[in-house]
């Protein structure tokens, strides 16, 4: 890898890194051409230290062949993509790691690196320490490379499974909100659409307003205490522990089983604040009427919760493809709305840069000029966008309002919006 990336700094050729590719934003996609780099191939668990209670392992392995591997030891990772069986330890450390199965009770990702071993642009090898491992956490591959990582893990214990049913989502939210305050190992949400969805594929889940499912973990020997507590909390109707446990089986397939039903999906990733999920959601309800759309939501750390409504469609009909595309964009300026953001940039969401990170955004094109002077790691992302921003605003509003003229410009225009409309197809096939 070191040597790959002397030769492109030499030659000034962009370099794209691919962990599992399990995310839908763009993140690896080649736009300037140059080197894709697969790091699936780098795969070796290379010490489970049970002593010290940490792992080290080439960024390539996939999160659920590396947590089989701790739990013959009695141990699991404390935070863990919902996507485990394809998605791989560099990704979920380049996207940030601060969504899925234990980040709620453990915290983000990024809390339990000890080291990471990454090479910069130039293709010099450094090694992190747990403070500046953080510079890279998140990066999407735009500032080094990641290609192993220290890990702290933790000692198994005894999990509960349990899940709710509520007939109002008033009820449900409701819930929600408290159940951040108890801090469990793991829960999501669905709302009617997602269910109903499910239900189409062939789910035995009973008609609700809102699901939610909840793990806990018996790490602090307080189990049976907070299982008290959720029942109170959660007054919603208790369903058998067999479907709680069906669910918890399920964890890593829900949200694409139902991808054929469209059998385009479109998705945006929104991280806010629980307290907000309520008002977010029925602003959202409101843009996308007429839709076929739902809603599924992941545990976060600080009281979060990571949404990702879900919009079906089909991207063989242009037109609705189009219009459907840029109410996307729409979504993401109703979770600002409620101090809520994007959680993840990769090229879907590059445009977005300024609104998302304001001043600070200033920073991180510093962060980038020092650490990738030449701009060829996943050039953009992250810190840039390939269409001008005002441009794409443009482009979105007659997306929006005015899909016929939008389509017979991509018709009639060679270059830029044939490009976008092609990048938007590249998302899709990256999904399937």
């Amino acid at each position: 890898i070191a040597d790959i990336m002397k030769y492109a700094s030499q030659k000034n050729i962009p370099v794209t890194p691919r962990g599992g590719g399990s995310w839908g934003l763009g993140g690896v996609l080649p736009i300037g051409g140059g080197i894709v780099l697969d790091l699936s191939g780098m795969n070796r668990i290379i010490e489970v230290n049970i002593e010290d209670e940490y792992v080290t392992v080439e960024t390539g392995v996939e999160w659920k062949r590396l947590t089989n591997a701790i739990k013959k030891h009695g141990f699991y990772v404390g935070a863990c993509p919902t996507s485990a069986p394809v998605a791989t330890v560099g990704g979920y450390i380049s996207t940030g790691g601060s969504s899925g199965i234990g980040v709620s009770q453990h915290g983000p990702l990024g809390d339990h690196i000890i080291s990471l071993k990454v090479v910069l642009a130039d293709g010099t090898v450094v090694q992190t320490n747990p403070w500046d491992s953080w510079v890279f956490v998140g990066s999407e591959g735009t500032l080094g490379i990641v290609c192993e990582a220290t890990i702290k893990i933790f000692k198994k214990s005894k999990m509960k499974h349990m899940l709710f049913g509520f007939d109002s989502l008033d009820a449900g939210l409701e819930a929600v909100i408290k159940l951040n305050e108890i801090n469990p190992y793991y829960f999501t949400i669905m709302d009617d659409g997602f269910i109903r969805l499910l239900k189409e594929k062939g789910s035995q889940l009973p008609e609700s307003k809102m699901i939610l499912s909840i793990t806990l973990n018996d790490m602090d020997g307080v189990q049976e205490e907070k299982e008290k507590i959720i029942e109170s909390v959660c007054r919603g109707t208790r369903l058998s522990d067999d479907m709680a446990e069906e669910e918890w089986e399920n964890r890593y397939k829900t949200a694409l089983s139902i991808k054929s039903l469209g059998p385009t999906l479109l998705t945006q990733e929104i991280r806010l604040p629980a307290r907000f999920l309520g008002q977010a959601l029925s602003e959202w309800k409101t843009v996308l009427k007429g839709k076929r759309f739902a809603f599924k939501g992941v545990c976060s750390d600080n009281g979060a919760i990571n949404l990702f409504p879900v919009v079906l469609t089909d991207e063989r009909n242009k037109n609705e493809f189009i219009k459907t595309l840029s109410y996307t964009r729409e979504i993401a300026r109703i979770g600002r709305k409620y101090n809520g953001d994007v959680y993840g940039i990769g090229l879907f969401n590059s445009n977005q840069m300024t609104d998302i990170h304001g001043k600070s955004l200033e920073v991180m094109k510093e962060i980038k000029m020092i650490l990738d002077s030449k701009n060829i790691l996943n050039p953009g992302k992250t810190v840039e966008s390939p269409i001008p921003d005002f441009f794409l605003s443009f482009i979105f509003t007659l997306m929006k309002h005015a899909t016929p003229l939008f389509a017979f410009l991509a018709k009639s225009v060679n270059r830029l919006p044939d490009s976008f409309v092609n990048n938007a197809s590249k998302f899709l096939k990256g999904r399937k």
